[in-house]
C-alpha cells in the first residue's frame, strides 16, 4: 500500500469515526498480536503494547492540537499538509 493509500484511507476512516483515541491504539495491538498468534503478556505482546503506546504519544504530541486526547480528521490532515 502506498503513503498515498494509507493517508487516504486514514482520512476516510477518520471521517467514519471522527476521532482516533487511546482506545484505537489499544485495538491495534490487540488485533496484531492475535493475528501474529501472540498471548497476552508475552515478550512479543508486550514489545508490540509498547510499541504502540509510544507510537500513540508521539502521534498525540504531533497532532492533537487541542490536547483533548482524541486526533480528529482535521488534525490528522493538518498534519500533513505542514510537510
Amino acid at each position: 500500500m502506498s503513503a498515498l493509500s494509507r493517508y487516504v484511507f486514514l482520512v476516510l476512516y477518520l471521517k467514519l469515526v471522527a476521532y482516533l483515541s487511546t482506545t484505537h491504539a489499544v485495538h491495534c495491538v490487540q488485533h496484531i498480536c492475535k493475528k501474529s498468534g501472540w498471548k497476552e503478556n508475552s515478550k512479543q505482546w508486550t514489545h508490540c503494547r509498547e510499541l504502540f503506546v509510544e507510537l500513540w504519544r508521539n502521534l498525540q504530541h504531533t497532532a492533537d492540537n487541542d490536547d483533548d486526547g482524541q486526533i480528529t480528521v482535521d488534525e490528522w490532515v493538518s498534519i500533513y499538509s505542514q510537510r
